[in-house]
């Protein structure tokens, strides 16, 4: 799967809706401030050990993937 643009602008949008620095929020994904802007722009895609790490603090990933929130009652 691609990570496009659009993606990268949920993965922006994420992270302002957790009050999060691109630096706290790459520490958080285990890369670099430089690495998560990369991913926000839409021209570098995040590993699966990058998308655990934003899961851990609260990233919806099916939202950034498909624009839709993942249902609640399948959690």
């Amino acid at each position: 799967m691609s990570f496009s643009t659009q993606n990268g602008k949920r993965l922006r949008a994420e992270r302002e809706r957790l009050g999060m620095s691109q630096e706290a929020f790459g520490e958080a994904a285990g890369v670099s401030r430089a690495m998560l802007s990369r991913y926000e722009r839409g021209v570098a895609e995040p590993g699966a050990s990058v998308l655990m790490g934003l899961m851990s603090v609260g990233v919806d990933i099916c939202l950034l993937y498909t624009s839709d929130a993942a249902d609640d009652s399948l959690r």
